[in-house]
């Protein structure tokens, strides 16, 4: 069967056996022999059972990356593959349904919609294995681009590309390396990012940093200068140095660097530490040291800056000392000058003033919230809220008046306490509203203390 394109038969139809004899078209009795036609066999099912023993007879000697190799060397020979990888997939589908008749991809259990499929020539290329992809499918692939599976093996089409970044030797791209821009880095390591092409790490012996560059398929790779990075060694040396007393710039002309690299790998070592703390006292104390110690810097190597200077240059860790530690940046600072602008007395008693007058006029408006602090800073203009929150503690009156300015929870509840029933009694048709029917409406009113349930009781009386 497998040479012959049928099924062969052994006697005939007469019972009577068939030898030599068959070739004449009759039997010995002068039978005629007739063949079915249902038991001729396609031409491309004989194809693929010949590949397939071509593989099992080859078994030993085939991989999958042998295979994988094969098939992207043909499908770019042929023009199916760019050289950035991508695939020509409408064109190979198009060209492989003209190849093959709709009746041969029947006779082998394949249809045109499931070779049209987005998926299905692109599992080919890219799926982790091969093994599990529709095996006629692949061996008609094979024999479209290769004419038969042997032929497709044996017969290589390597293609030439650029090497990405070239065969070196490559500079140094580190400014502060005594060897900047010579070719002394000897190797690069090449990283493999499939379709999106590869990323070459460089290591300058003389410096120990090194710096990345990316290579994509169709535009090489970029020659602009890249971010240049300590080596894991010399970001344990900085911290070793740091922990020594060495100041950031000493640490960064010894181990050829800028200075901001030396911040960046102790910054994020100070993140760590203050991570793995178990309290969060311990937290603080260490943040509030490394923030302390960078503000020391910032005013020691610049002497003649003001506040504001010394703040943009150190911005998160001045604002945090602000808040948490004011009394020791206040003696770190230069004397402010603002200060000697305003007789603070003066301005002390005009806020104070201010903050009550708007601190009754809210409260008289009724808002539905509670009026604290947040409330009257935000109803103030914003010069006179900026001077609150920035100089209180120029402002002794001012604060007072606006801590006892501010709504306690008690009087919120009772000054809501007629909003509330007028609401029960429009919305919900209350005639008789008693202290229990405002704590099952409202959950805030549950846990109110007892002296504050009865005056509420006697208001409800009034209501």
């Amino acid at each position: 069967m497998y040479k012959h394109d049928l099924h062969l038969i052994s006697e005939c139809s007469c019972g009577s056996k068939l030898g030599y004899e068959g070739i004449s078209g009759e039997c010995k009795a002068g039978h005629p022999v007739i063949l079915d036609e249902k038991e001729i066999v396609s031409g491309i099912q004989d194809q693929l059972i010949a590949d397939l023993n071509s593989i099992i007879s080859n078994k030993n000697v085939l991989s999958l990356d042998l295979i994988r190799q094969r098939l992207f060397e043909h499908l770019h020979s042929k023009g199916y593959l760019t050289n950035d990888v991508k695939t020509r997939r409408k064109t190979l589908v198009k060209e492989f349904l003209q190849y093959y008749s709709l009746d041969d991809l029947m006779s082998v259990g394949l249809t045109q919609e499931y070779i049209m499929q987005r998926n299905t020539v692109e599992r080919v290329l890219w799926n982790d294995s091969i093994v599990y992809i529709n095996l006629p499918f692949l061996l008609l692939l094979f024999r479209f681009i290769g004419k038969s599976f042997r032929k497709f093996i044996l017969r290589s089409s390597p293609y030439a590309l650029q090497i990405p970044f070239g065969y070196g030797p490559w500079p140094c791209r580190n400014k502060h390396c005594p060897d900047y821009l010579k070719l002394v880095i000897k190797r690069c390591n090449r990283i493999d990012n499939m379709y999106r092409g590869l990323t070459g790490k460089f290591y300058c012996p003389t410096c120990e940093s090194e710096y990345a560059l990316l290579w994509s398929w169709t535009k090489g790779y970029n020659n602009k200068m890249p971010k240049v990075c300590l080596s894991a060694s010399k970001r344990d040396e900085s911290i070793e140095l740091f922990n020594k007393g060495k100041s950031i710039e000493e640490i960064a002309a010894r181990l050829y660097c800028s200075v901001n690299a030396v911040k960046g790998t102790l910054s994020k070592v100070l993140f760590s530490n203050i991570e793995s703390c178990s309290t969060l006292s311990d937290k603080h104390m260490l943040q509030r040291d490394a923030y302390r110690a960078k503000v020391e810097t910032i005013i020691k190597d610049n002497p003649n800056c003001s506040r504001y200077e010394i703040c943009r240059k150190c911005s998160r860790p001045y604002q945090w000392l602000k808040k948490f530690d004011a009394d020791w940046l206040e003696g770190q600072l230069p004397k402010s000058k603002s200060k000697n602008n305003y007789d603070w007395n003066k301005v002390d008693e005009v806020l104070s003033k201010r903050v009550r007058e708007v601190s009754e006029l809210l409260i008289k408006s009724n808002p539905p919230t509670r009026v604290g602090t947040y409330s009257i800073l935000k109803a103030l203009t914003k010069t006179d809220s900026g001077r609150i929150k920035n100089y209180i503690r120029n402002l002794p009156k001012t604060s007072k008046v606006l801590h006892n300015a501010a709504e306690t929870k008690e009087q919120y509840q009772l000054r809501h306490l007629p909003a509330l029933v007028r609401q029960l009694r429009t919305h919900y048709n209350y005639k008789e509203i008693s202290i229990e029917t405002i704590q099952s409406y409202r959950r805030s009113y549950r846990t109110i203390p007892e002296e504050l349930k009865r005056i509420l009781t006697l208001k409800l009386l009034e209501l």
